[in-house]
This record gives structure tokens, sequence and C-alpha cells, in this order.
């Protein structure tokens, strides 16, 4: 059997890590995991247990057939090119820097935070002989950015875990008959939730639409505020779901949205939510955006609305509640088929090994 090799100071259970992990397993890999908690480890203490794992695993003498640096790694690709060479993969995911200064504005760009953050990312694609990415807008943005050389990046989608996402029986968690519109995911920029309240509130007449906000994050009291102030009473709001009853909130929806913000990463990422959406077969809003055009076709697996518009996403909204239940319900059913086709871990991981040996070539 084949191993792989999961490198670095990672969550296996981050969504991400799981699809791959789950990937590698059904294409008949054996998982090794070279890894440590950095919450149980100091700054400059964590290098040295990482080492110190590899050295008792022996990977040395026993190597695997592949090694992924997992997400986060971006601190680690250095320890990764000098205990593997080149025969490593990073799976950088993200910009640390556009996520941390540009899209979720923790600190200005003149920060010294901010220049770390663009030094790690910089570093990092510059060491990895393979860089996974998930869209090709992400590709062209580190490009630009950080100078990496686009033939050894490799667009591997976000996908979900199907384990845990599927088509299961409507029951509704909520409202009854109500339609009922969901959002689930951190409370951040990228996320555009302040236009979803701002729809709510446009839909007010209508009393049998509601809307349910699942999560918590940087603007969950901002958010709070805007629903008082517009004096938002169709939507109701949910601290935490277990990741294992998610799907029956997503289940129960009668459409799910994905982003709407305005940031330049909302334009180039396709979330977390939105591949989960698709692999419970549920219809979907979110923004049009060329990292979106990548995988879904509006009207046909997904309705597209403007990023930043609370009156495009309503209409949306309005646009689907309209449909007959079958034709509502053909959208869901095309999303799972896209998923079906092109989107489990089998399938991504199938993809990630062609696309890997055509980059090695």
């Amino acid at each position: 059997m084949k191993k792989v090799c999961f490198f670095g100071i990672y969550d296996p259970n981050y969504s991400r890590n799981r699809v791959l992990r789950v990937g590698f397993e059904t294409n008949g890999y054996e998982i090794i995991d070279c890894q440590i908690d950095s919450r149980t480890s100091g700054r400059i203490s964590k290098y040295w247990e990482l080492y110190q794992t590899y050295k008792r695993l022996d990977l040395k003498h026993n190597p695997c057939d592949l090694v992924v640096v997992a997400f986060p790694g971006h601190t680690v690709v250095w320890l990764a090119r000098i205990l593997f060479g080149q025969k490593f993969i990073f799976d950088a995911f993200v910009s640390l820097y556009d996520s941390n200064v540009m899209d979720r504005k923790l600190y200005f760009s003149f920060d010294p935070r901010a220049w770390k953050d663009f030094c790690l990312d910089w570093w990092a694609v510059s060491l990895a002989p393979i860089v996974l990415l998930d869209t090709k807008a992400q590709i062209e943005y580190f490009h630009k950015t950080f100078s990496l050389d686009q033939t050894k990046a490799v667009r591997v989608f976000v996908g979900t875990d199907d384990r845990y996402f599927y088509p299961a029986e409507r029951t509704n968690v909520l409202s009854g008959d109500k339609f009922v519109v969901h959002f689930h995911g951190s409370f951040i920029p990228l996320q555009g939730i302040e236009y979803i309240v701002r729809s709510a509130s446009m839909l007010l007449e209508d009393s049998n639409i509601v809307f349910r906000l699942i999560g918590r994050g940087q603007e969950r009291k901002k958010i709070e505020a805007l629903v008082k102030d517009l004096k938002v009473s169709n939507t109701a709001f949910i601290d935490y779901v277990d990741y294992d009853k998610l799907r029956g909130y997503l289940n129960s929806a009668h459409v799910c949205l994905g982003i709407f913000g305005i940031t330049d990463k909302a334009s180039r990422v396709i979330p977390n939510k939105v591949f989960e959406a698709l692999a419970c077969g549920r219809p979907i809003i979110t923004l049009d955006s060329p990292a979106i055009r990548e995988l879904l076709n509006d009207g046909e697996n997904v309705v597209l609305c403007r990023a930043g518009d609370d009156q495009s996403l309503k209409e949306a909204i309005l646009k689907l509640k309209s449909l007959d239940l079958s034709k509502r319900e053909l959208i869901g059913q095309n999303a799972r088929k896209l998923y079906e086709e092109k989107l489990t871990p089998t399938k991504i991981v199938e993809q990630l090994l062609l696309d890997i040996e055509q980059a090695l070539k």
C-alpha cells in the first residue's frame, strides 16, 4: 500500500485537511501523521518537537510515497525542505497576508505582523516544489503578489466530506412550513453578512420567509446591532452547531447562502459552505465571481447575485421562492450531480494525483 505523510502543525479534522485525508484513503493510501499540536508547544520548541516526531517515525529510512505540508503550513515549509528536499507538496490554500490584512483587517499593511505574513507567504511558495491552491483565481493572485511560478501551482477545489454532507429527508428544524433561507459560517468581512441582514429587512412584508444565521466571529456584535437598528424580526441566530449535525440544518433549508462580501479575497474563493450545500443537493445563492464561475453555472446548479448588493440578493431569493418546487429542486439536484462527478474527496484526490504527475514532468 502506498503511504502519504501529512506533515506540520495542523488540525487533522479541519475541513480542508479532512477532505484530502479521506481522499487519499479512498484512493488506496495509508495516512502517516507527522504532526504536533501548536496549542501545547512553544513558538520555537514546536519546530524541535516536529523534528523529533519525524525522527520517531523514521521517515528518513522509511520514506512515504508523498509528503503533504498540510494547512496551515506556511511556517514549516522551510523544515519540510530540509527534511524532504524537493519531495513534498505544500497546501498553501490561502494567503496569510491576504486573510489577516486585506480581508479580516486584523492589522494594517504597515504593521510588522503584516510584513511577517507577507514574507511567510512569499518564502513558503518559493521553497515548495508544488503549491496547492483552491482556485485559478487564487493561483493568479499568488503569482502577482508573491511571484509564485504558476507551472508548479495545482488547483485543488475545497470539496467536503461526503460522510457528513449528503441529501437527507427534509425536516424543518426552525419554522414549520416557512421558506427557510440558511447561512452558516464565521462572522468575518468575506461573508458579507450585513447584506444578508439588509436583504432580510427588505423581505419583512413576506411573512413566509425566515432567515437562519449560524455562527460567530469578529463581526457578530456588529451584525446583531444592525438587526436591532433595522428592526429585523425574520432572522434567527444560532451560535454553534456540531459539525455532524450541520447536515440537518442544510437539508431543512429551502435555499442556502454562500458569501457576498466585497473584499478581493471573496472574489477568489469558493467557501466550504458552498461545497457543503452542493453535497446536500440544496439550491444555493452566492456572489457572482471569477472563482465561482470556474465551477458553477448560474441558473443550472447555483443562483448568482452581485457582491455587496442586498437588493440583488433579495431578488435572487424571491426568484428561487417563486419557482415551482420541481424547478427549484432541480437546481439542487444538479448541484449534487456536480458534487458526485467532481467534488467528493475521492474525486478531488484522483485529480490531484494526476495534476501532480503532470506538474512533475
